[in-house]
């Protein structure tokens, strides 16, 4: 693991869901920095195990009867990198693609399939507004098509900055655990939706799981309470130009160089 520190959290983590019933089939054991590769089963969904991202040697076995309902409980997640599907039958790939809220559906793989030279990306707490994935899918489009796309772009700038896109700004993102439990419980700092998510509860009352918000000049603000300005800069630079980037550097040039000239005007 990249440190001992993260090692320690890996081996919390799995250590607090054997605690609450999980079953540990093997591995898990800590030795400084190195983490043995675990497998469970058993694992409570709103565990961090199961709910957040290990970024660690782990895999959790769930068992399932109807192949929807492995869907909905895929789909129940913070998550949508990628999901990977073993099936011989062609009518659940179809079903796989056309329900799963993933950046990729990989057939008879694991999810970790990537090609450079294609976009690479996902959905929900993968960090992409709806805007930036609408973009990017047309760009590759426009690209593999041979079909012009500077003045296109061009445009979707200009709509940015003058606030005409605004529904497709909104990030949407889930609580996975208390609001007490985060970092800085109710007070202050943290990630972006849980800025958010703290400007929508009670003193008292609990925070609601389900957090939009959107990025303004002073920070993430629930779109309830949105008071300031929308920062459309921060979508160009942060969603805007690494969405497009995937892409234009297979044809030679870069967002700056197609666009640095329109968001120059803002």
């Amino acid at each position: 693991i990249i440190s001992e520190s993260e090692a320690k959290r890996i081996e919390s983590w799995i250590q607090d869901a054997v605690k609450a019933g999980a079953k540990l089939l093997c591995g898990g054991e800590r030795n400084g920095s190195m983490v043995t590769p675990a497998l469970l089963e058993d694992v409570p969904k709103d565990l961090p195990l199961c709910a957040e991202e290990v970024f660690g040697p782990v895999a959790i076995l769930s068992k399932f009867s109807d192949f929807d309902a492995a869907l909905d409980d895929i789909n129940d997640s913070a998550y949508g990198l990628q999901a990977g599907v073993f099936t011989r039958d062609v009518y659940k790939v179809q079903r796989a693609w056309d329900r799963l809220v993933v950046g990729g559906v990989i057939i008879g793989d694991v999810p970790s399939f990537r090609v450079d030279n294609m976009p690479y990306g996902g959905v929900k707490d993968s960090d992409w507004t709806p805007l930036a994935r609408r973009v990017q899918l047309e760009l590759l489009r426009r690209v593999l098509t041979d079909t012009p796309y500077e003045d296109w772009l061009r445009e979707i700038v200009r709509d940015v900055s003058s606030g005409a896109l605004d529904h497709e700004l909104v990030y949407r993102k889930r609580l996975r655990r208390e609001l007490d439990d985060y970092a800085g419980g109710r007070s202050s700092g943290g990630a972006q939706h849980v800025q958010a998510a703290r400007m929508l509860a009670d003193d008292d009352g609990p925070a609601r799981r389900e957090i939009e918000y959107v990025m303004t000049t002073r920070g993430p603000e629930p779109i309830e309470k949105r008071a300031a300005p929308i920062d459309h800069g921060h979508y160009i630079d942060k969603q805007l130009a690494p969405a497009c980037d995937v892409v234009l550097p297979f044809v030679g040039t870069s967002f700056a160089r197609v666009a640095g000239a329109q968001t120059s005007l803002f």
